[in-house]
């Protein structure tokens, strides 16, 4: 028998330990890859042979079992994962504090900081622990937000983040990871005063991979027609067709005329259907030729440019008719400044 007084009072710290029970040589070798297949992977993995395991406490005064479980339906490995400090899970941003709820894997080269898997912006962060370099790597899923807020909140903090990881305020402003992480947040903002300014809210979780791309060209277009009232140059080419209904009696050949005309656009963005109005002028537009249609009630005008005034038309956006027509009216037929010199869409976009 042991000494009681002294298990009594033992001031050591017990030690847990497992024994996991194999059906035969060949499950200990699986289960032996199982593990690092799981450290590779960075998630669970199924493995097959285990007959069950034994847990059980060990002092210097000897094992004590304490759990033993067999007849397993199905038996998984994991990575070791550790949770960060606050210190650094928990970080300040324009929008208060945010916490990523970041977690750690050791392998045996390097330590994967990782956060969790319900998030907005999935983040990787890889520690070599042979010349101590580290990669930092960002993805949305936007199907784990709520609302356009919480993407743009998310890219806040990971810039937030980022920012710490270099050493001085003109290194970060140069990384392309910076870069990058900027443009996503002001497109972001662009999206959400877009949203508040049209009274609607996007679905993130209808966000299609397919066309996104295109939905952010919508965006960014509809962003500077309705919230920014910036107008639009379009190009065309140097001979064109207009279809009139009403045929002024005044109109000469080779007349170089000013035409407006109107058009509204449905959109279809992210779960939320809107129209827009959208008033259209051009410019320097000759007089080639006037035809009738099959309609009768309609004329077609064949309109022409020259190299020297090439045709091109602006477009402006409005929200109601009312507004559209308004300005259709306030041009009164005069080639106003701000709409001859306005700039196409991808010049406008750069410098804006």
């Amino acid at each position: 028998m042991g000494n009681k007084l002294k298990n009594i009072f033992e001031d050591e710290a017990p030690e847990m330990h497992v024994n996991v029970l194999f059906e035969n040589k060949e499950s200990r070798k699986n289960f032996i890859e199982s593990m690092n297949k799981a450290l590779d992977l960075e998630e669970n993995v199924s493995v097959n042979g285990i007959k069950g395991f034994d847990v059980f406490f060990q002092t210097s005064q000897g094992k004590h079992l304490i759990d033993s479980e067999e007849n397993f339906v199905e038996f998984f490995v994991s990575p070791a994962k550790e949770k960060l400090p606050d210190d650094f899970d928990t970080i300040e941003t324009d929008y208060g504090k945010f916490t990523f709820g970041f977690f750690r894997i050791h392998k045996q080269n390097e330590i994967i900081i990782k956060n969790a898997e319900d998030s907005v912006v999935h983040i990787r962060i890889e520690i070599s622990l042979e010349n101590q370099s580290v990669k930092f790597s960002f993805n949305p899923n936007f199907d784990n937000a709520k609302n356009i807020e919480e993407i743009l909140k998310n890219y806040n903090a990971i810039i937030k983040l980022f920012s710490t990881f270099l050493k001085s305020s003109e290194e970060v402003k140069k990384h392309p990871t910076y870069i990058g992480l900027c443009n996503q947040e002001d497109f972001w903002k662009k999206t959400l005063a877009l949203q508040d300014f049209l009274q609607i809210s996007f679905n993130p979780s209808k966000i299609n991979e397919a066309t996104f791309e295109e939905d952010i060209r919508d965006i960014k277009e509809l962003y500077l027609l309705i919230v920014k009232n910036t107008p639009v140059r379009r190009d065309l080419d140097n001979i064109n067709d207009v279809i009139v209904s009403h045929l002024h009696k005044d109109l000469k050949m080779g007349e170089e005329l000013f035409l407006s005309f109107t058009n509204n656009i449905r959109y279809d963005i992210w779960g939320t259907s809107f129209d827009i109005y959208r008033a259209f002028f051009i410019f320097h537009a000759k007089l080639e030729a006037i035809e009738e249609t099959p309609n009768k009630q309609e004329y077609k005008l064949k309109l022409a440019g020259t190299d020297t005034k090439p045709l091109f038309c602006v477009y402006q956006g409005f929200l109601t008719k009312k507004e559209m027509k308004d300005k259709i009216e306030s041009t009164g037929g005069k080639k106003e400044d701000e709409l001859y010199f306005a700039k196409t869409l991808p010049e406008i976009i750069k410098d804006f």
